[in-house]
């Protein structure tokens, strides 16, 4: 019952990651994406468009159950360096990511 709970988590997770990448390419409308909120600077176009195209290659990796765990130790990893490397994220948001990726990465193990 829970990992069934869990792969349907990260199914739909995924699929978000898939619309919000979608519409920071702008192919379809969404008001904001929450995952400009956490930057410091949205960036260019172009930074919005790799960023995009990054969201989607993880929403598609959380759609294919085999690789789950290691789409969020990725995510997890990437938004600790921008947050306390960098500087680029919020630290509030970055933190929160981290955990709730490294705990999400432990149990889709």
């Amino acid at each position: 019952m829970i990992t069934q709970i869990i792969h349907y988590f990260g199914l739909v997770h995924g699929l978000y990651d898939i619309v919000c990448a979608l519409s920071l390419l702008d192919l379809i409308p969404l008001p904001q994406v929450p995952h400009l909120l956490m930057l410091h600077d949205q960036g260019t176009e172009r930074f919005r468009r790799f960023f995009a195209y990054w969201i989607f290659t993880y929403g598609l990796m959380r759609i294919h159950g085999s690789m789950r765990a290691y789409s969020y130790c990725v995510e997890a990893l990437w938004v600790a360096h921008e947050t306390w490397v960098h500087r680029s994220v919020r630290r509030v948001w970055g933190t929160y990511v981290v955990v709730v990726c490294c705990v999400l990465g432990c149990l889709t193990l």
